[in-house]
């Protein structure tokens, strides 16, 4: 659990807005329901940082979102999956997605934010992405398929609760790439898309 931190901690916040002149990379936040979820453009990937990010293969954006690892990941979840993480803090799971055309164009009915981070923070992102796979000899640890006809659930390091969930975990991203929104205002969907209208590129 410590490495969850190293991405946010101990480092220099990120300057925001990003320097007109500095290097700079899309982040999209995509509102689904009352879950939100962060995605990028895999040119703009580094491998190196997110090496997970191949296991979709040749993809051009990723989407990533974070949760309960009983409840996300079922097409039917019981009403037991929904209760268990009110009363304890429960194992979580990334879905991650790929598809070929812009957020905007593949979800053309969702609500998505575009945000512009320094090339700095979007690695920091990538990293914070990275740190939370659960891997086995070195691969990510794939539990069904997802919601898209690219995409996995994967276990992931961290524990879901109803205080620290989806949009906690994609305001914590967010963070690590440089962008002031407050993650403990972020407990909500639709407070975390309003934090980040705010800062969206217009």
């Amino acid at each position: 659990m410590v490495a969850l931190g190293g991405a946010c901690a101990g480092q220099r916040s990120l300057p925001w807005p990003p320097p007109e002149h500095a290097a700079l990379r899309d982040v999209w936040v995509v509102r689904h329901g009352w879950h939100a979820r962060v995605a990028v453009a895999r040119a703009d990937v580094d491998a190196s940082i997110w090496p997970e990010s191949r296991d979709l293969g040749d993809v051009q954006y990723l989407e990533v979102g974070w949760g309960d690892r009983d409840f996300y990941p079922k097409p039917d979840p019981s009403l037991w999956d929904a209760l268990d993480p009110v009363v304890r803090s429960t194992p979580a799971a990334l879905h991650v997605g790929g598809f070929d055309r812009p957020p905007a164009e593949f979800l053309p009915e969702t609500p998505i934010v575009r945000l512009r981070v320094s090339a700095e923070g979007f690695a920091r992102l990538t990293r914070f992405i990275h740190e939370h796979y659960v891997l086995a000899q070195d691969a990510p640890v794939r539990i069904r398929p997802g919601y898209y006809p690219r995409s996995w659930f994967y276990l992931a390091q961290g524990r879901y609760h109803v205080l620290r969930n989806s949009n906690h975990w994609t305001a914590q991203a967010l963070r690590a790439a440089g962008v002031p929104v407050v993650p403990w205002r972020a407990l909500t969907a639709g407070r975390l898309i309003a934090q980040v209208e705010d800062l969206a590129v217009r």
